[in-house]
């Protein structure tokens, strides 16, 4: 099966594949081509409008990038079906993307993944499965110096490109113990490890949990309802670099100027506000003598 849209600078193209070759085995393979070619005309722009206020001048104007992108996607997957209701199977994707105006000239993801299906009671479905991922890009020598150019940190990622290692499960189990009635639940967890990001986000682990469920009391009504959680814990890395003033010595209760500062795994949400001269209460120490007490106050008549 093959699919194309051509549509000015936009190409979408998709080719599909699926053989049988007996009734234990499936095969299905795809390839997909996504093109978005920017062809907005590149200008200097000199005024901004910052947060709905008044117009302000850009000095020095500031150049468009009109940003582009060339994806590749190939897709395979192999499932065994031994009997009837129970199947494994293995899959790899391969997802290649050409960006304009990133740090990275292009990257890759190759994708692993596992999956276990049980479907063969009447009454209750499993399916399962394992992914783990790789993510690398190229070109980031041009990138490190153009940020060097405007500023930034030779060492700073964009975690959307940045290399990436993840691993991820996921559990999915409906149970119909009526035929009017359903409820499905399902579990989700992964950890996303960012290796060469120096700065920006370092890594990412999730938990989702979800359940729901569905009744049909009648040919007219029909209740569903449904609830999800989900935990998101990152951790970023970041560089705070001051000029240096001249007065004197304080007591240091945040990162020394300069140097990048890692949060403690139970403050990583906790990010210093500002400076203070004078030790935590906790980490003062404490005179181990005591000063005579002062006399009674005595009157006079």
């Amino acid at each position: 099966m093959t699919k194309r849209i051509a549509i000015g600078g936009f190409l979408h193209e998709s080719h599909s594949f699926a053989p049988r070759p007996t009734r234990y085995v499936d095969i299905t393979a795809g390839y997909k081509q996504y093109d978005y070619d920017n062809r907005t005309p590149e200008f200097e722009m000199t005024q901004r409008v910052a947060y709905d206020n008044t117009v302000s001048a850009v000095t020095p104007a500031v150049e468009s990038e009109p940003f582009g992108v060339l994806r590749h996607t190939l897709d395979a997957d192999l499932k065994l079906s031994p009997r009837s209701g129970v199947s494994a199977g293995i899959g790899v994707t391969r997802l290649q993307e050409e960006r304009t105006h990133r740090i990275f000239e292009s990257t890759t993801d190759n994708v692993v993944r596992i999956t276990a299906d049980a479907l063969n009671h009447r009454w209750f479905a499993l399916r399962s499965k394992f992914e783990h991922a790789q993510r690398r890009g190229t070109g980031i020598e041009e990138g490190e110096a153009e940020l060097a150019s405007i500023g930034e940190q030779r060492g700073i990622r964009h975690f959307d490109i940045a290399n990436r290692d993840r691993n991820r499960v996921t559990i999915l189990g409906s149970l119909t113990p009526m035929s009017n009635l359903g409820i499905t639940a399902s579990i989700a967890a992964g950890k996303d490890d960012y290796l060469e990001s120096l700065f920006g986000l370092r890594d990412n682990t999730h938990r989702i949990y979800a359940l729901g469920f569905d009744a049909t009391p009648s040919d007219r009504v029909i209740l569903t309802a449904s609830y999800s959680f989900e935990r998101y814990n990152a951790l970023s890395r970041s560089r705070q670099a001051k000029r240096a003033r001249r007065s004197p010595p304080r007591a240091q209760t945040s990162a020394p100027t300069g140097s990048a500062w890692r949060p403690r795994p139970r403050e990583r949400h906790r990010w210093p506000s500002r400076t203070s001269g004078r030790a935590p209460a906790a980490s003062r120490p404490r005179s181990t003598t005591r000063s005579p007490p002062r006399p009674a106050p005595t009157s006079s008549r």
